[in-house]
C-alpha cells in the first residue's frame, strides 16, 4: 500500500506540475499578444512620426507649427516641431526594445518551466 500510497502521491504532483504549467502558459500567451499589440501600436507610431517629420522639414523655416497641448495649441518652430517627432520616434523605439526585451525573457521562463516539466516526468517513468 506504501508503495502505491507514493506513487499517487507522484501523479499528484505531476498532474499539479501540468495544471500549474497550463496557467504558466496561457498567461504567457496572454501576455506575449499584448506585447505584440503594444508593439504594433508603437511601429504605427513612429511610422507617423516620420510622415509628419518629412511634412515639417518640407515647409520654410519660418512657418509657424502648433502642438496640441491638452486643449490648447502650443506655437511651435519648425525646427522645435521637427525635434519633438524625433523624440516620440526614439522613446517608441525604446518601448519596442523593451518589449522584445520582455518577450524573450517570457519565451525563455516557459521553456525553462517545460524543461522543469519534462525531468519530472521522466524521473517518474525510471522509477
Amino acid at each position: 500500500m506504501s508503495a502505491a500510497a507514493s506513487a499517487e502521491g507522484v501523479d499528484m504532483q505531476l498532474k499539479k506540475a501540468f495544471q500549474d504549467l497550463q496557467v504558466q502558459m496561457i498567461e504567457t500567451k496572454q501576455r506575449l499578444r499584448q506585447g505584440e499589440l503594444i508593439s504594433d501600436a508603437q511601429k504605427s507610431q513612429i511610422r507617423v512620426a516620420e510622415i509628419t517629420k518629412q511634412e515639417l522639414l518640407s515647409l520654410p523655416e519660418t512657418t509657424p507649427t502648433y502642438q496640441a497641448v491638452g486643449r490648447m495649441f502650443v506655437r511651435r518652430s519648425v525646427t522645435e516641431s521637427v525635434s519633438a517627432q524625433d523624440k516620440r520616434m526614439s522613446v517608441a523605439q525604446e518601448k519596442i526594445a523593451s518589449i522584445q526585451k520582455h518577450r524573450e525573457y517570457l519565451e525563455k521562463s516557459m521553456k525553462d518551466a517545460e524543461g522543469n516539466l519534462r525531468d519530472m516526468v521522466q524521473s517518474r517513468q525510471a522509477r
